[in-house]
């Protein structure tokens, strides 16, 4: 995914998400906006969803998440 960052740690209860750049470098605006976005999560979820379509894959990808809205879709953040 573009922008997105270029280290994902995990050391202990930490989960860091890492740009790394050479000296003078520069954040681009894609990975500014991946930065924004990540400074911002409260919850981490992680698992396995299995699925033959989309529709199957969207509904595990739902109780994953578990934002599942009234009309039976995910939270528009997702």
């Amino acid at each position: 995914m573009r922008g997105f960052p270029d280290l994902v740690v995990v050391c202990g209860d930490t989960l860091a998400l890492v740009e790394v750049k050479r000296r003078g470098g520069k954040v681009s605006p894609d990975q500014e906006r991946w930065l924004s976005a990540l400074a911002g999560v409260t919850k981490v979820r992680s698992g396995v969803v299995v699925g033959d379509t989309v529709e199957v894959l969207l509904e595990q990808f739902d109780r994953l998440v578990g934002q599942k809205t009234d009309e039976g879709g995910t939270d528009d953040d997702c």
